[in-house]
């Protein structure tokens, strides 16, 4: 094989790409020096093993959202992965990026030498393009079989599989509540790899994903990445989620209609945020490590439904506790991100009564393991989904939608009529416009506060 492209699979995500989809990437594909990874891979075996004399290729390449998996076998059988950041070519992977590629890979030997969570084992890695071409992460292959290929397979996961396999993911995500920092952002680190500090984030932005600019390369129409945005980092979970609100508030481009809207759905984020019980924030001098997609593609599974491998930590860090380690699974709070869960295959979807008893389940599961109260609340679990939907709303261009969510469940039951939130959200932005919402924003408000704890669902908002 002398190219990428001769052994290409397409990720889950990204089945359903065609040519001109998988175009921009080609130049990546292209700068990849085969020989030389496959060159490193043996010398790196022979370090750790020098009694280990065998060949290796590559047995296949995977393309995902946002890195290309290099599968590489030694003629003994043992399998290796290369990651390769899929716009990780030398003109659009500047210094920035190398700070936080290198950051996910420290912290994930921290997490690896601190708990036993399945991720994987780096051996090596080059954040430059000097080695093989482009920046690279050589890690140990992870078996397994992705858990969104199985869990709607009631043959093979049975509802008492579900629950065991629920309740072993958060003993597992339980381990990393002895490791806290004191403030939200990437985790640095020293020469010697010995952490120093919780430092800035760096994220591309999604405006800038949806909106890109791009360049030829190699007779290929390729996406011109620009730097990432950095921020923070920052000392209290409310001045996080504020920052993603800001951002909203400072986008260009829109409508009149669309800005209009878009003032009222900052004020509900506004009101939201303010509205976060004072005990899932009080103590912001702690946070916590989180994986960045707890959701069924990024978990393992072998054959008996035991979990083997936590993968795809891209843009690790910390985070508030109530969205830390202990939160939900994204994979069971799909119906509280509606464009997610309405515009999905029904048959593929668990019913919203179903998750909510799934979230009861890990949140039951959480509380048993008797974590000292220094590290852990129950409500940092039981909570967790109401925290996600305001991050998620508050961290997006492009989906608002968890907005919805939270005003229905904030004023259900609360009028005789049904609740529509379409319109009452016209109506706020009416108002606002013409400065007559002061009533409308006291109703939110109040509803907010509520809505934590409503007394028909057991005292717990699941």
């Amino acid at each position: 094989m002398s190219n990428i492209r001769d052994s290409l699979r397409l990720s889950g995500e990204c089945q359903e790409w065609d040519d001109a989809d998988i175009e921009p990437y080609i130049p990546v594909f292209d700068a990849v020096n085969i020989e030389a990874l496959l060159a490193v891979a043996q010398k790196t075996r022979s370090a750790f093993e020098p009694d280990a004399k065998s060949s290796c290729s590559i047995d296949y390449n995977i393309l995902g959202s946002y890195n290309i998996m290099s599968v590489i076998r030694f003629s003994d059988g043992l399998r290796w992965a290369a990651k390769i950041p899929r716009y990780g070519i030398a003109s659009t992977f500047g210094r920035l990026n190398q700070q936080k590629m290198l950051s996910e890979i420290l912290t994930l030997r921290l997490i690896r030498s601190r708990t036993s969570l399945p991720v994987p084992d780096i051996f090596d890695w080059d954040v430059t393009s000097r080695k093989i071409g482009v920046p690279y992460i050589l890690m140990s292959f992870l078996p397994g079989t992705t858990l969104d290929e199985r869990w709607t397979d009631q043959r093979w996961m049975p509802e008492e599989r579900r629950v065991a396999l629920l309740r072993n993911l958060a003993k597992l995500m339980s381990e990393l509540h002895a490791l806290q920092f004191d403030k939200i952002g990437y985790l640095f680190f020293d020469d010697k790899g010995d952490f120093v500090k919780v430092d800035q984030l760096i994220a591309q932005t999604e405006g800038d994903i949806f909106h890109p600019q791009y360049d030829v390369i190699g007779g290929h129409q390729t996406i011109r990445w620009p730097e990432p945005t950095v921020l923070g980092p920052f000392d209290s979970a409310k001045s996080f989620l504020l920052s993603g609100v800001v951002a909203l508030e400072a986008e260009q481009g829109l409508s009149a209609l669309a800005k209009k809207q878009r003032k009222a759905d900052v004020a509900v984020l506004r009101l939201a945020i303010d509205s976060i019980p004072e005990h899932l924030t009080e103590r912001d001098d702690s946070f916590v490590l989180a994986h960045p997609t707890l959701d069924a593609p990024n978990i393992l599974v072998d054959d008996n439904g035991k979990i083997t491998g936590l993968i795809d930590w891209d843009s690790v860090q910390t985070m508030p506790r109530a969205y830390g380690f202990s939160s939900y699974p994204s994979w069971i709070t799909r119906d509280w991100d509606p464009i997610m869960y309405e515009n999905s295959d029904p048959e593929l979807e668990d019913s919203p009564d179903t998750l909510s008893r799934y979230r009861q389940i890990y949140a039951s599961a959480f509380e048993g393991l008797e974590l000292p109260p220094n590290n852990y609340i129950p409500d940092e679990t039981r909570l967790s989904h109401i925290y996600e939907a305001i991050f998620v709303a508050a961290s997006s261009f492009w989906n608002l939608s968890p907005i919805d969510k939270l005003l229905e469940h904030a004023f259900r039951g609360a009028t005789a009529e049904p609740f529509n939130v379409e319109q009452f959200r016209t109506e706020l932005a009416n108002e606002l416009e013409t400065g007559i919402a002061n009533e409308r924003l006291a109703r939110i408000e109040e509803a907010f506060r509520k809505m934590w704890y409503p007394e028909w669902e057991f005292g717990l908002a699941l």
